[in-house]
């Protein structure tokens, strides 16, 4: 297929459209704003630890990119999309197309709504130059005041209260990730753990109105509270990418995603969609939205081999999240809290339990907390959240593989896991959950 394949955007699903597109069709043209290309977002918040360098968030480097044929347009902004005339609209002139593949995220974040949130400290990490920029301020700060509380703000502050002095302010009177995802069960510790650290101050429940930014301060009701650098964390995306679909006939589901199906189809012929900005279904079935870059990646592959005549589908997401540094570490798979279930209509029964992670007598032993959500009809398991100190990815990993093979509490129970006191206590925190969800049936 020789057909020129147009990719909008250059993050995680950007680049992989752009790959899987480039191994069947001779024209593919990448058209992005900013001004690098090829990096993870997700990594920006790292910078913070002080041990690792800008310019390791690269994904793939721009000359690899033109190796393989694929041209790239930075700095250009697309305006509008034409399908039927299959044309781009950008800053930059008319970019003609055979197949669409629209890949732009939630858009840049809007700055804070708080008086001084123009100033030389604050920071939002969202763009390459934020993590150049963050890299330069480190070199002199010494505390750190974090606006917002959900997966930026959170990811901020796990990895710069291990160097700095921090504060975390939030207008919630909640931690806003935490409040989301998790049950009281697995959030109280994750909170405990938090709110212990002697070099953390925890504000919550103030008012924009309350707050003020000022050169190396945060000021609440008045308080100055030093802040060498001021996060803005509050994580308002503009959407302008979606916008754009949307304003093209394009349909955009019930959770704000431009719609496809498994091949990443868009309802527009030729036009399809992949990561942050798109709504797929889940694996019951419901609409949601992807967040994760894995997912983004493969969403993007797909979509780009669609784009260019390999047939390919996607499975239903269960999309698995795990937040970790040092030694707090928490997670979630599936239908998490049990509220969501609820809301859906989904009558649940719900395993808790709490064991150890290594042999009751390794000196270096800690405890983990499971708490397994499943659908009181079927047994089968529909959700997971895990604490811990060490080792949480992988139980969410196994979780996220039971959800995606339907396995019931009654499997779990059953399963065969590996022993040594060293690294495994000899039963798992996950049969223990298990357990207690079967004595409730």
């Amino acid at each position: 297929m020789s057909e020129k394949v147009v990719v909008i955007g250059s993050g995680p699903a950007g680049i992989a459209s752009a790959l899987s597109a480039s191994e069947n069709s001779r024209e593919v043209e990448i058209v992005t704003a900013e001004s690098f290309m090829g990096y993870c977002r997700c990594f920006l918040p790292l910078l913070l630890t002080r041990e690792v360098n800008p310019r390791d968030a690269s994904i793939i480097d721009e000359k690899e990119l033109m190796k393989r044929g694929i041209a790239i347009r930075k700095n250009t902004v697309v305006e509008e999309i034409d399908p039927g005339g299959k044309v781009i609209e950008t800053s930059d002139g008319k970019i003609e197309f055979d197949r669409l593949i629209i890949c732009p995220g939630s858009g840049e974040p809007h700055p804070a709504k708080i008086k001084g949130s123009d100033k030389d400290n604050v920071i939002r990490l969202y763009r390459y130059e934020d993590g150049l920029r963050l890299a330069r301020m480190l070199k002199t700060a010494g505390s750190i005041a974090i606006i917002g509380s959900f997966f930026v703000g959170m990811e901020a502050l796990l990895i710069a209260m291990k160097k700095y002095r921090v504060t975390l302010v939030d207008t919630s009177k909640n931690f806003r990730l935490l409040n989301f995802f998790l049950d009281d069960y697995i959030r109280e510790p994750v909170i405990s753990e938090i709110t212990a650290q002697q070099n953390v101050e925890i504000r919550l429940g103030v008012s924009r109105d309350d707050m003020e930014i000022d050169d190396s301060f945060l000021i609440i009701n008045g308080e100055k509270i030093r802040a060498d650098i001021v996060i803005d964390a509050t994580e308002r995306y503009s959407g302008e990418g979606i916008k754009v679909a949307e304003n093209a006939g394009i349909e955009i589901g019930k959770t704000g995603g431009i719609k496809v199906n498994g091949k990443m189809e868009t309802s527009v012929e030729d036009v399809y969609s992949a990561g942050e900005c798109t709504e797929y279904v889940n694996f019951l079935g419901y609409p949601q939205r992807s967040v994760t870059e894995p997912v983004a990646v493969k969403e993007g592959r797909i979509a780009g081999y669609n784009a260019t005549g390999i047939n390919m589908e996607l499975e239903p997401l269960v999309i698995p999240n795990v937040i970790a540094y040092g030694n707090i570490q928490f997670g979630w798979t599936g239908i998490v809290p049990m509220g969501h279930a609820e809301s859906l209509g989904i009558k649940t029964i719900v395993g808790k339990g709490e064991g150890y992670g290594l042999a009751k007598y390794m000196p270096s032993n800690y405890k983990t907390r499971c708490l397994l959500i499943f659908d009181s009809s079927t047994m089968r398991l529909i959700g997971g959240e895990v604490y811990g100190e060490r080792d949480v990815k992988w139980r969410i990993d196994l979780l996220t593989m039971a959800i995606k093979k339907g396995l019931t509490a009654e499997d779990l129970v059953s399963l065969e896991l590996g022993f040594m006191p060293a690294v495994a206590g000899r039963k798992d925190p996950i049969v223990i959950s298990a357990e207690d969800a079967m004595n409730k049936m």
